[in-house]
């Protein structure tokens, strides 16, 4: 939900449930965190490439400012973790990511740019930014193996993203 400029009321005007539900039910809902968690496991093998995380997303509008933070938790019998966070067109900006494991930071990786881990049981969290330009869409995690292997790759349920924007 958009914010708009609130109404600067007249006197006597008569507060009507339209403007009162655009001018503060509308604003304060704005306001808000945004949210979403995994409702359930999700699974790959065979796949070094990057896809779409069917539940980590958040709806971003057009030049908009956003911080987001993650806790992504995953098993793998081997072949690591890759993951990155993607915008709509146009969009910049950057994340850092702190895995639990043995290998540790990385900091200042641009939207878009590969995140890796050769953990095979871990959580990540991870804290950005992204600035849209012209174009809405989401604020997407994606991610995949880090190497091909036939083994599974699962990101768990209740991982979560969250944003606010700015």
């Amino acid at each position: 939900m958009a914010w708009t400029t609130p109404a600067t009321w007249a006197v006597a005007e008569v507060a009507t449930a339209a403007k009162l539900n655009t001018h503060l039910r509308d604003n304060l809902n704005a306001l808000r965190w945004a949210g979403a968690y995994k409702t359930a496991d999700q699974t790959l093998a065979n796949d070094a490439t990057v896809n779409d995380d069917t539940h980590l997303l958040i709806a971003v509008g057009t030049s908009e400012t956003w911080l987001f933070e993650a806790n992504v938790m995953w098993t793998a019998a081997a072949g690591g973790f890759r993951f990155t966070w993607t915008g709509p067109a146009g969009a910049t900006g950057s994340y850092s990511a702190l895995t639990h494991g043995t290998t540790g930071h990385a900091a200042g990786a641009a939207l878009a740019a590969e995140t890796t881990s050769t953990d095979t049981d871990e959580s990540v969290q991870m804290r950005g930014v992204i600035v849209t330009a012209g174009t809405s869409g989401n604020l997407r995690l994606r991610w995949a193996q880090n190497t091909s292997d036939a083994a599974t790759l699962t990101v768990k349920d209740l991982s979560w993203v969250r944003a606010l924007r700015l």
